[in-house]
């Protein structure tokens, strides 16, 4: 499926009933929406789930210059008001799971469920970053209160670690709640496959 958003072509996926709470996936570096096969398969039994292939992946128009997380997070936002999606749970892998941080806690109001797995904001600095300029934000009394489900996993061997401990321990300046599952291994698929397996059942609490 295609559909003009922000300025260029997307190309996403829809699986599930028509009404059901959307699910949308966000997939890593270097991969494509077919990534979610597999989870679409399932969870497209209760959700109307979403996968779309970021910008300069898959089906999903080419640009020139420099792909920040901002036009990232322009882009999710442009694909969701082409769609008419107003709320919906977010997960995201890698690269992905920067997008369901930058996605989610900046607009609360669309979403309530966020996994991130084998991610955080990127760079020695990039939770830093983010909560500078988003004190307001993150300081609100009522934002745990906003968020049903927030969880993360990362391997002990995982490259990213460093950026998901740097994450965290913002959010714990913060006093912002969340589940965290340190596991073995690195930046791999059967990893990934479990946090999947194990974040997709706290959906139906």
């Amino acid at each position: 499926m295609k559909v003009k958003a922000n300025g260029i072509t997307m190309n996403y996926q829809v699986d599930g009933p028509e009404g059901a709470p959307w699910l949308i996936f966000s997939n890593s570096l270097a991969t494509n929406l077919t990534m979610w096969d597999d989870q679409a398969r399932e969870l497209k039994r209760a959700y109307r789930v979403l996968r779309y292939d970021q910008r300069g992946h898959g089906g999903t128009d080419v640009t020139a210059g420099r792909y920040s997380f901002d036009l990232l997070l322009a882009d999710v936002i442009a694909l969701m008001d082409a769609l008419a999606i107003k709320k919906a749970h977010f997960a995201g892998l890698s690269m992905g799971g920067q997008q369901t941080l930058n996605v989610g806690l900046t607009n609360l109001d669309g979403f309530s469920q966020l996994g991130v797995f084998s991610s955080g904001w990127f760079g020695a600095d990039g939770a830093a970053t983010f909560a500078k300029s988003h004190e307001s934000l993150l300081s609100d009394p009522k934002i745990n209160d906003r968020i049903r489900l927030f969880w993360f996993a990362t391997g002990k061997d995982d490259f990213v670690l460093p950026s998901t401990k740097a994450s965290l321990a913002m959010l714990d300046q913060h006093k912002i709640r969340y589940s965290y599952k340190e596991t073995e291994g690195g930046h791999t698929w059967p990893n990934w496959r479990a946090y999947l397996n194990e974040f997709a059942p706290l959906l139906f609490r």
